[in-house]
């Protein structure tokens, strides 16, 4: 008994190490593949089929020498991807760019001879599958904060500038702080008005500063939200107290990916036009209505993975 537990415990771990260890040099593509795509830990054929806006059985083909079964592909592994794949991961950006007056030695580059101007970014890679959750209501969106892991960063719209949204970062002054100038972003213990973007990221040498929560699709498509005011909470429970009931719409709300992988996220939207939603079952159809043209449609369909 104990001789056959320990060949069936020898015999999975060899199971296992034959899908979790990288690849040798034997599993490496064709001369002149590009672009290609490295297997990770997690990874399905699914979804890089669907992150690269193709299919399985066009990676199958691609990759034939490779993969002799769909449902088993190897970490570390290099696929070859269709020529019109696009490059790069879906991601959220946070972006903030400074017109400053620049020093005198600064002065003497014919880069600052107009002005001095410096930007800072901060991206937020998201997770494969189903990266963007969407929401018909504010209290559906508001709903998510009451339940872990909390956000990273909302978006809550501006009703004193239109087209504008204030950033709040909960227990994540390190995102604001990044972004800033030259300094830190003080952290808010209760509910004050938040500063605006000038005030709360720029020094007395700053002119101007512009700020933007960009989706930034895989295909090159962005749909970006112009920031006016930003603000570090302390903590959800705060978030909460300052940010959600009458007269507080929160927009959009960055979490952790449900993967589970370290530096991967998720977020979740607002989106109240009548055919907009998480694909679920109706997926395929939505993905057929977004080819009616418009760059939204268009950037919809990047960040779902229509084909």
């Amino acid at each position: 008994m104990h001789f056959r537990a320990g060949f069936l415990a020898v015999a999975t771990a060899l199971a296992l190490l034959v899908t979790l260890v990288p690849a040798n040099a034997a599993d490496a593509p064709a001369a002149g593949c590009a672009p290609s795509y490295v297997v990770r830990r997690g990874d399905t054929l699914a979804q890089i089929a669907r992150r690269f806006h193709t299919s399985v059985g066009e990676l199958a083909r691609l990759n034939q020498d490779q993969i002799k079964n769909i449902n088993l592909i190897i970490v570390g592994q290099v696929l070859c991807l269709p020529q019109s794949a696009p490059g790069g991961q879906s991601k959220a950006v946070i972006e903030a760019r400074y017109q400053y007056t620049p020093t005198i030695d600064e002065a003497e580059w014919s880069l600052s001879a107009r002005g001095g101007f410096i930007g800072m970014r901060e991206e937020f890679p998201f997770q494969l599958d189903n990266p963007i959750d969407t929401y018909s209501t504010t209290e559906d969106l508001s709903a998510l904060f009451s339940a872990p892991p909390a956000p990273l960063v909302v978006g809550v719209r501006n009703d004193d500038v239109p087209n504008g949204y204030t950033l709040v970062t909960v227990g994540q002054e390190q995102i604001l702080n990044t972004l800033h100038f030259s300094g830190t972003v003080p952290l808010a213990t209760e509910c004050l008005i938040p500063p605006t973007a000038q005030e709360a990221l720029a020094t007395p040498d700053v002119q101007s500063v512009d700020v933007t929560f960009a989706l930034d699709a895989a295909s090159g498509d962005v749909y970006p939200f112009q920031i006016t005011q930003v603000q570090a909470l302390r903590d959800v429970a705060l978030l909460k107290q300052c940010f959600t009931g009458s007269g507080k719409e929160p927009a959009f709300a960055l979490f952790p990916a449900r993967t589970g992988r370290p530096g991967e996220y998720r977020i979740a939207i607002l989106l109240t036009q009548q055919g907009f939603g998480p694909p679920g079952g109706q997926w395929p159809r939505r993905c057929a209505s977004w080819l009616r043209g418009g760059r939204l449609y268009r950037w919809l369909r990047a960040y779902y993975g229509c084909g």
